[in-house]
């Protein structure tokens, strides 16, 4: 299993699980976004760091693209 760190910007209230083990959530906080994204003018931040199975990885990024309550979202290696 490999570290991930995930943010996340979420439609305000919403609440998202993912696959693997969540060892770290920070919840920054509902902020204004600089634009609206989706009609949305304000964004709740997660910042996580998860442990994947490398063959969850993709299966995880379609899953975030398809959420309507996801924003915007960046997954990176650890």
């Amino acid at each position: 299993m490999s570290l991930y760190e995930l943010t996340l910007v979420l439609k305000e209230g919403a609440k998202v699980s993912v696959p693997g083990k969540v060892k770290i959530t920070k919840d920054w906080g509902v902020r204004d976004l600089a634009y609206p994204i989706k009609g949305v003018k304000r964004g709740a931040y997660i910042w996580q760091t998860v442990e994947l199975e490398p063959d969850q990885v993709a299966g995880l990024d379609k899953d975030l693209r398809q959420n309507e309550l996801v924003l915007r979202h960046l997954l990176i290696s650890q």
